[in-house]
């Protein structure tokens, strides 16, 4: 029985949806044959001639159509609300469609703007780190036993005015690391040309070319 019901019932929806016109122009039609059999009818009785008969006709006649005239607009009205109410359920049938559709498509977007920062982040970081290493080894491969002792050497030739530790000859002594344990050059600090004291003087130089005084 509820099967039953449910095939009427689907039956209703497809008509509404798909016969709505159909159906109304239907109805329209028997309501103006409903008013023209009526008036035919009417033309008819009036024109009999015993009065008693031709009341009792008039009055059936006028009865009748007026109850089926009701039915036929209830009808016609029910078919429309009816219709309508379809209608509004199928937009907002739609309409949540497109919502989901809208936020399914919004969070997709979401996901792949997001793998793509982190995938161009992790490509920025990748490069970075890639520069960093390039610039580290060429930093290292720049700097070497007899290139630390021409950056101290030449410092103190173009700064004559600092004098704070000034040798007479400079000499690579070791490469080692600092307090960091980053690799630098230590280069000593002579006053005796071709000696072999300890030096007066100590310099630290780092791969990018500085250098500090350790005394």
């Amino acid at each position: 029985m509820g099967q039953f019901y449910s095939v009427v019932s689907q039956a209703w929806q497809f008509i509404f949806r798909h016969m709505l016109l159909p159906v109304t122009l239907w109805i329209v039609f028997f309501i103006v044959l409903i008013l023209y059999v009526f008036y035919r009818k009417y033309l008819r009785y009036a024109q009999i001639r015993n009065l008693r008969r031709r009341k009792y006709r008039l009055r059936h006649l006028i009865v009748s159509t007026r109850w089926v005239l009701l039915f036929m607009i209830l009808l016609l009205v029910g078919t429309l609300t009816y219709g309508h109410s379809v209608k509004q359920t199928d937009v907002s049938a739609q309409v949540q469609v497109a919502t989901v559709k809208k936020k399914t498509t919004s969070k997709i977007a979401s996901k792949s703007i997001k793998n793509s920062s982190k995938s161009k982040s992790t490509k920025k970081s990748t490069s970075s780190k890639q520069a960093s290493n390039k610039s580290t080894s060429s930093k290292a491969e720049g700097v070497t036993a007899e290139r630390s002792v021409a950056i101290v050497k030449g410092y103190y030739e173009s700064h004559p005015d600092d004098q704070a530790a000034v040798a007479k000859e400079y000499r690579f002594l070791k490469k080692t690391t600092d307090k960091f344990d980053s690799q630098v050059f230590l280069v000593g600090g002579f006053n005796d040309t071709g000696t072999t004291s300890d030096p007066i003087h100590e310099y630290q130089v780092h791969l990018d070319g500085k250098f500090d005084i350790l005394y």
